[in-house]
């Protein structure tokens, strides 16, 4: 009914706010406002101070009491009593402030004040929820440092103050995210930090650089290739720092990828080198004959019965990315590499490696101009992609077939 339940509901705030911070408050107070959005204002203010006052209640405020909001403190609200408690009730604070709409409130001060402190609280899932909720805010803020790059100069001042904030909560949020014990919070730390460009211009300083370069030997394998994606990305606002790094990082995946006797390390270098080539074309394109040797070398181990097909199934995905990123400079490695992928087609046996050696083989034909030659050279290939079209593969790997004859005899 909207807007004609606006006395309605005006009345019943008091008593919904009574029985404190809960998820059923907060899911309510997000309909009424898509409901009757003059209510956002006065929803916004009552809900910032109930999260306030969550916070300044826990052990921490007695060492460093919680910064108060804008428009009115803790103290002045009444006491509610939730029914939530504890642990579990300062993280639906923590995931309301970072999900809620907020807009228009300047939070990143309170962010400083009394979030960035549950980064070190001794529970494991606060840590992640302060964590995903200052990586919220600081992203919130962004629009507002551009807007404030072209406006007069008292808002080039508060977008000064703002930067700064900004650029202390990315250095505690990468202090976490490096040195937390809990890979779920540098898991979600670094996972923000990846989806947002807008992070960049903070992560590109060196004293942030060096936290994104401790991350890339990180023992998990998702924030090894999130610090990867990141640092390459990177590499175009900061090419004299990162591109030495990523270069030595280069060497040392070539290193485990040829050398290593754990066939983990090995298969996850594969699939990290493959990270390191999508994401950073430039530091690839002076290495690609070492790059392509060592792929080749893994592949060539890899054929016979014992055939570790996970491992060749990323190798196989790692070629795809270097010759997408080299194009015509890897037409001279064409003769090593199509019999290699024919023998990966061939493989009934192992129908994701198929899967991998088609959408490789179309990204080798794309890149090199490598057309129409394959069918004559390897008579067999047109039957057998014409064979996996009509097979039980996925809908996907049938349009990368149709996608490879299609380049191959109309190009």
């Amino acid at each position: 009914m909207g807007p004609a339940m606006e006395s309605h509901v005006r009345g019943l705030l008091d008593v919904m706010f009574s029985a404190g911070l809960s998820p059923t408050l907060v899911e309510a107070l997000e309909q009424i406002t898509v409901s009757i959005p003059s209510f956002l204002p006065t929803i916004q203010d009552r809900l910032l101070d109930c999260i306030s006052l969550v916070l300044s209640k826990s052990h921490y405020s007695q060492a460093r009491p919680a910064v108060p909001l804008a428009r009115g403190t803790a103290a002045n609200v009444p006491q509610p009593v939730s029914e939530l408690s504890g642990p579990a009730l300062v993280q639906l604070a923590l995931q309301t402030l970072a999900r809620f709409n907020f807009k228009g409130h300047e939070l990143l001060e309170f962010a400083r004040g009394s979030i960035v402190v549950y980064l070190d609280d001794e529970d494991g899932a606060t840590r992640k929820d302060a964590a995903l909720c200052c990586c919220k805010l600081v992203a919130n803020s962004f629009s507002d440092i551009t807007s404030s790059q072209f406006g007069s100069g008292r808002s080039n001042r508060a977008g000064g103050k703002r930067r700064r904030l900004i650029e202390e909560l990315v250095e505690k949020l990468l202090i976490a995210a490096v040195a937390d014990a809990d890979v779920t919070v540098r898991h979600s730390i670094f996972s923000s930090l990846h989806g947002n460009r807008g992070f960049d211009d903070f992560l590109a300083q060196a004293d942030s650089l060096s936290a994104v370069f401790a991350a890339l030997n990180d023992e998990d394998f998702d924030v090894r290739e999130y610090a990867i994606s990141v640092a390459g990305r990177l590499s175009e606002k900061n090419p004299a720092y990162v591109l030495p790094a990523l270069r030595r990082h280069l060497i040392q995946l070539l290193t485990y990828l040829g050398q290593s006797a754990d066939n983990k390390c090995r298969e996850e270098s594969a699939k990290l080198l493959g990270c390191l080539i999508r994401n950073c074309e430039r530091l690839i394109l002076p290495y690609i004959a070492p790059v392509h040797k060592a792929l080749v070398a893994r592949l060539l181990e890899g054929t016979g019965v014992n055939a570790n097909n996970s491992f060749i199934s990323g190798v196989l995905v790692t070629v795809g990315d270097l010759a997408r990123v080299g194009g015509f400079a890897m037409r001279e490695y064409i003769s090593e590499l199509m019999p290699l992928i024919v023998e990966a087609l061939l493989d009934g046996a192992a129908v994701t490696k198929r899967e991998v050696a088609v959408a490789t083989l179309g990204q080798v034909v794309q890149s090199t101009g490598y057309v129409i030659a394959p069918y004559n050279e390897y008579p067999q290939l047109l039957g057998l992609l014409l064979k996996l079209l009509n097979g039980e593969l996925m809908w996907s790997t049938r349009r990368e077939v149709l996608k490879v004859i299609a380049l191959e005899l109309c190009t």
